[in-house]
């Protein structure tokens, strides 16, 4: 006997009570409010703006310089062409010009960008290209007043905006992996990548005690695996939060180059309403004997 709420004749011919398999089925199917993914819309369409204008001057000079590290070989088109194309997306982005369009359009002309050169990548930009991708593509959302309240329903906006999702999980979560290393953990990198002259604040390490800089290092890595734990679910939302002002925030103040570290928090914090504002996916079906 099947006790449950969703689809039990599914759930009956695919043999699963309870998986994996449909509890992923439940969350990509989630709806989001609309006006959450109109936020998360102009919160990245600002980041790639700000990342178009930071990124023309070294777009300039290598295209003008004539001599290219491309990751593949790609046709070169004229650095005006790419420059217009990644200024006019991004703002059209913004105000929710054909999102379906000048979102992909604006990933492709970021991925492009970063493939044509090795010395352009950062990590802010890839995040760009994927999540312009993701949010442009499950619609735009919108940011007026009657768009409270209102839900998407369609399955594959549904899917797109549980990719956007599911991206900035992924990223505080490697993220945090990847300082698992013994000169992260050391506070090494810490002592000569933050406070440095280039920052907002500086730090005087000559005086601060040895233990510190690897407490520091250990909040970091925590930090980033529970943000990426808490922020899925409602009830434990508003702690994600408060670690992701926390974590961004001391970034900015503590870290250089500030204007990239900016484009990859307001990438990252422009999602997080995605993660409340969703409808609850149905429960997953249990057997009973």
């Amino acid at each position: 006997m099947i006790a449950q709420v969703g689809d039990p004749v599914r759930a009956a011919n695919r043999g699963e009570s309870n998986s994996v398999g449909q509890r992923l089925d439940a969350a990509r199917s989630t709806g989001v409010e609309v006006h959450a993914l109109g936020f998360a819309r102009v919160g990245i369409g600002v980041a790639g703006l700000i990342a178009c204008l930071i990124t023309f001057p070294a777009l300039h000079d290598i295209w003008e310089g004539g001599y290219l590290r491309p990751f593949i070989r790609l046709p070169l088109l004229p650095w005006e062409i790419v420059f217009a194309t990644w200024l006019s997306s991004s703002i059209i982005f913004i105000f929710g010009g054909a999102p379906k369009v000048t979102g992909p359009l604006l990933s492709a002309i970021t991925l492009y960008s970063i493939l044509i050169d090795e010395r352009l990548y950062g990590g802010h930009l890839l995040l760009l290209a994927l999540l312009s991708f993701f949010v442009g593509m499950a619609g735009g959302g919108r940011i007026t007043r009657t768009a409270f309240g209102t839900y998407t329903n369609s399955a594959g906006v549904n899917a797109f905006a549980f990719l956007a999702r599911t991206q900035v999980c992924t990223v505080y979560f490697f993220t945090a992996l990847s300082k698992i290393n013994s000169s992260f953990l050391s506070g090494a990198v810490l002592t000569w990548s933050a406070g440095t002259p280039g920052a907002l604040l500086s730090v005087p390490w000559e005086i601060v005690p040895e233990y510190i800089p690897t407490l520091l290092a250990l909040a970091a890595i925590t930090s980033e695996l529970a943000i990426a734990v808490l922020l899925p679910s409602k009830r434990t939302f508003k702690y994600a939060c408060l670690l992701g002002l926390g974590l961004h925030g001391s970034i900015m103040l503590f870290m250089a180059p500030r204007s990239a570290f900016f484009c990859f928090a307001l990438l990252c914090l422009a999602i997080y309403p995605m993660f409340y504002f969703k409808t609850s996916p149905p429960l997953p079906l249990r057997s009973s004997r």
